[in-house]
């Protein structure tokens, strides 16, 4: 039964260890992509595995392609998210600056929320600055660069492209994956790069194939793609690849395949190279593939619904210096709140996290500033940082905490 049925127990333990010790490790564009969305420790974490995997990993021609067609697109829009962030912040924060409007906060109190408002804009502005010079000094491309250094496919001629095309239709109308969750993008032009469109997936299937038939190696597949062209669900949730793509990949190749979403694979990478995964990062990106499908208006909703529920009996235990938002309590009538809007608020304490992260992240580069004898910019002592430290760590641990509180009352919604 095994044998007739491989994409079935394609995740047999003894299998996969096999395979972890032998395959080539292919990424799509998605997972490079996804690097200028991560925080910078996150970031690192991942690039030092992919550095320590260096002699198997490889990408085929498409996802090359794919990566830069939409790099500067990324860019931008993640820069929209700084600018939309921080004219969000600079308007809460303006709500606050006259007392008159808040006569129960002390004085000095809203002195430090404002003070506080100000170090996390300023931050974003510091951030923003960084990640905008990308667009001309892309040091995440350049690492790339080096990383993929005689390790990307070939591509195809016009010619083989031109059948693929005609396949790949065929295909779609058989909902035969993968791909056909993509047979709306383009296709409509006369172009050929148009006309390929829809068929990315496919193509880059393709050469996956093509890769693992000549260098007569299993494939190890790393995708941040959750569809349902890609991978088995039941109830919502993700069970594994689709059984046919692991039958079609061996079938043609002869070889084995199995796929990880990128938060998967970190895991597992670390726990193959004998390394501690760093949780934060895990989470991380976890999150960033979930938070794609949580809409702006969900988010403001929630805000809305969480500063009027929670105002008249927490503004004080709500803005402490950097210990920006309280949890929400899941078994409370008053907060009882619905699976969209806690999955906004997931989104909503995450992104707080992350600017935790950042600052923390800033904080040790100043430290090795001054190790080197370098001005940081701040009249601050070594001793300065360590405590600046040592409180947005603790922001983190809360934070951490109070995400912990709405995830698991989000999963109840899964057990209903």
């Amino acid at each position: 039964m095994r044998n007739s049925f491989p994409g079935q127990f394609a995740n047999d333990p003894e299998r996969l260890q096999e395979l972890w010790g032998v395959a080539l490790i292919a990424l799509d564009a998605n997972v490079l992509l996804n690097l200028y969305r991560y925080s910078d420790s996150t970031r690192a974490a991942l690039i030092n595995v992919l550095e320590l995997l260096k002699d198997r990993v490889w990408i085929t021609n498409q996802v090359a392609k794919e990566y830069f067609s939409n790099r500067l697109k990324v860019i931008g829009d993640q820069a929209k998210l700084y600018d939309g962030s921080i004219a969000e912040l600079e308007k809460l924060r303006s709500g606050f600056e006259n007392q008159k409007q808040h006569p129960f906060i002390g004085s000095e109190t809203l002195a430090g929320f404002v003070e506080s408002f100000d170090r996390v804009v300023d931050e974003l502005k510091v951030n923003k600055e960084i990640h905008d010079r990308r667009i001309y000094e892309d040091d995440i491309k350049d690492k790339l660069g080096d990383l993929f250094e005689g390790r990307v496919g070939a591509g195809y001629e016009v010619a083989s492209l031109e059948e693929i095309i005609i396949e790949g239709a065929s295909r779609y109308k058989q909902k035969t994956p993968p791909g056909f969750k993509d047979s709306s993008k383009g296709g409509d032009g006369v172009s050929l790069s148009d006309r390929c469109a829809p068929y990315g997936d496919y193509i880059g299937w393709l050469q996956l194939m093509d890769k693992s038939k000549d260098q007569e190696i299993g494939v190890i597949y790393v995708t941040g793609d959750v569809k349902e062209d890609w991978w088995l669900k039941q109830s919502g949730k993700t069970i594994g690849p689709l059984p046919e793509l692991i039958e079609e990949f061996m079938s043609v190749t002869s070889n084995s395949f199995y796929m990880y979403q990128p938060d998967r694979f970190l895991e597992y990478a670390n726990s193959f190279l004998h390394q501690e995964a760093s949780p934060d990062a895990v989470q991380e990106i976890r999150e960033v593939r979930l938070e794609e499908d949580v809409s702006n208006s969900v988010t403001e909703k929630l805000v809305d619904t969480v500063i009027k529920k929670k105002v008249a009996r927490a503004m004080g235990g709500m803005y402490r210096g950097d210990d920006i938002g309280v949890a929400i309590d899941p078994s409370s009538d008053v907060e009882a709140l619905g699976q969209g809007e806690y999955k906004a608020y997931v989104s909503n304490l995450t992104f707080r996290r992350d600017l935790a992260k950042s600052n923390l992240d800033r904080r040790m580069r100043e430290l090795d500033m001054i190790n080197l004898g370098v001005h940081t910019g701040r009249n601050v002592s070594q001793d300065d940082i360590f405590e600046e430290i040592r409180g947005i760590e603790q922001d983190i641990k809360s934070l951490n905490h109070r995400l912990s509180i709405a995830r698991n009352a989000l999963a109840s919604f899964d057990d209903e």
